[in-house]
């Protein structure tokens, strides 16, 4: 039994699943601790993925081992994928979307009438609408942007675990922000799903269209606004160029003396220090790695220095994005119009390209979000190893 196409695992039921890095990858990016998984792993799975298979009316499919740590990595179950991709349509199975998959797996996708398949995802999808009417894709991103407002209601100004609580408050606090945690991940499943297949089938239609316009399709979704992670990073474009012109920083900075720099941003009272307090104060629950184990920017502000200085040289524009995007998108477009049935072509690449760049930003503020629950799931764990380390439970 193969491995995403690496190394086998195998041990009893789990000898007979191919499993994959693949779509682990998207949330479990790196290696991970046994820690993070034994607190994450059974939420992620049951509200990302059993749960929608039950509203979805495929209770067989959900009983299925789902994720597994194997070597300081997880594997997500690729015959459980598999099995969920064959219930795609034909046409909105791209190559992309197939590429997920192990050989092994992919080979093992039956070949089903279109009428069949159109039945069956024309009941799933009553299914879903009947359980949840904001499960539509043109409604589910709106969901999604709901829920980050809320988290970030929730997190930004919380404080930190109180120093007196007993390990008994600290557990239920630690199953409370994992149940909440849940909830955020039962709204962003479908989103995810969605980013998926919108996003390789646009690329497929464009590579069919426009065969010769590779450059401008990785253009298509460049720089795209509302997303959270590239406003930060245009905060530390400008935060390093301010640093590489600034009296007395500059010379900390050139000769690398991050501690000093970072003491002296710090309390600094003018624009820089005020950059420098703000960004902190917007994503310091960032967390540096995808694992508990990782330190947030707010607990080590210098890395944020450092990110600055390293991307400080560098273009941090949003018009000039969105003059790529343009161009690319009005080249694409006049391939994709030339000859009999241009325009409906380009009527389909249009919507493809609307719901793609949507849900483009909804899958990354996924993980932008998804750390206000990482930030303070680790700040409970170590107020916890407090109590574990004066009694001698564990060393520090």
């Amino acid at each position: 039994m193969t491995v995403g196409g690496e190394h086998p695992i195998g041990e009893g039921i789990n000898a007979r699943i191919a499993w994959t890095r693949r779509i682990a990858d998207e949330f479990w990016t790196g290696t991970v601790t046994p820690l993070t998984f034994s607190l994450l792993a059974e939420t992620m799975a049951a509200r990302m993925v059993r749960e929608p298979l039950r509203h979805s009316g495929l209770a067989s499919l959900a009983d299925r081992p789902v994720l597994r740590l194997h070597g300081s990595h997880v594997y997500a179950n690729a015959n459980l994928l598999a099995d969920v991709i064959a219930l795609i349509p034909g046409p909105l199975r791209s190559e992309g979307v197939l590429a997920l998959l192990p050989e092994s797996a992919r080979a093992a996708i039956p070949e089903r009438a279109m009428w069949r398949a159109a039945a069956q995802s024309g009941e799933i999808i009553a299914r879903l609408l009947w359980h949840d009417a904001e499960w539509a894709p043109w409604r589910r991103a709106g969901a999604f942007d709901a829920a980050s407002a809320a988290v970030r209601r929730r997190f930004a100004h919380l404080d930190p675990p109180c120093a007196t609580a007993t390990p008994r408050q600290l557990l239920t606090e630690i199953e409370r922000t994992r149940d909440e945690l849940g909830d955020y991940l039962a709204v962003v499943s479908w989103g995810i799903v969605f980013a998926y297949v919108a996003f390789h089938s646009t690329m497929e239609l464009a590579r069919r269209w426009a065969p010769d316009l590779a450059a401008e399709r990785a253009d298509l979704l460049v720089g795209l606004p509302g997303t959270a992670s590239l406003e930060a990073h245009h905060e530390l474009v400008q935060l390093g160029r301010a640093l590489r012109t600034a009296p007395g920083l500059a010379a900390l900075a050139r000769v690398g003396r991050v501690d000093a720099l970072c003491a002296a941003v710090a309390a600094d009272d003018g624009a820089i220090g005020a950059a420098f307090r703000g960004f902190v104060e917007r994503h310091g629950h960032r967390l540096t790695g995808r694992d508990l184990i990782h330190p947030t920017v707010r607990e080590e502000p210098h890395v944020a220095l450092q990110l600055a200085l390293r991307i400080g040289g560098g273009e941090s524009s949003a018009a000039s994005a969105a003059a790529r995007r343009e161009r690319a998108t009005a080249a694409i477009e006049r391939a994709v119009g030339r000859g009999l049935g241009g325009s409906l072509r380009v009527v389909g690449f249009r919507a493809a390209l609307a719901a793609s760049q949507r849900y483009y930003v909804v899958r990354e503020n996924m993980r932008y979000h998804a750390d206000y629950f990482l930030a303070r799931l680790r700040a409970l764990v170590l107020a916890l190893g407090v109590h574990f380390a004066a009694r001698g439970t564990v060393e520090t």
